[in-house]
């Protein structure tokens, strides 16, 4: 997929926005797995991972692929990941946020 063009500041901080208040809702609601607050950072890192790649017209395999790294790398859920890349991506979910 062609790279889409450069995001204005206003753009940008919107989408972080965005990103970070729909991770912290899917992680606020999944208590019951013990996410504890160290660890919360790697979810929001990946929010912000799963952000860029569609920002720069990635698809559906690179997103895979940062699930498996994040999970291999970080110890992170992976269901916890393909909820917030699919909550990233407005796909709908079963997991109520």
């Amino acid at each position: 997929m062609p790279r889409r063009g450069k995001l204005d500041k206003d753009t940008w901080i919107s989408l972080m926005r965005l990103t970070n208040e729909i991770t912290g809702r899917i992680l606020d609601s999944n208590n019951n797995y013990g996410i504890a607050g160290p660890m919360r950072i790697a979810y929001y890192g990946f929010g912000l991972k799963v952000r860029s790649i569609l920002n720069h017209g990635g698809g559906q395999a690179e997103i895979d692929n940062a699930i498996k790294y994040f999970q291999n790398f970080s110890g992170t859920n992976p269901n916890i990941l393909r909820i917030i890349a699919d909550k990233m991506q407005g796909k709908p979910t079963t997991e109520q946020c």
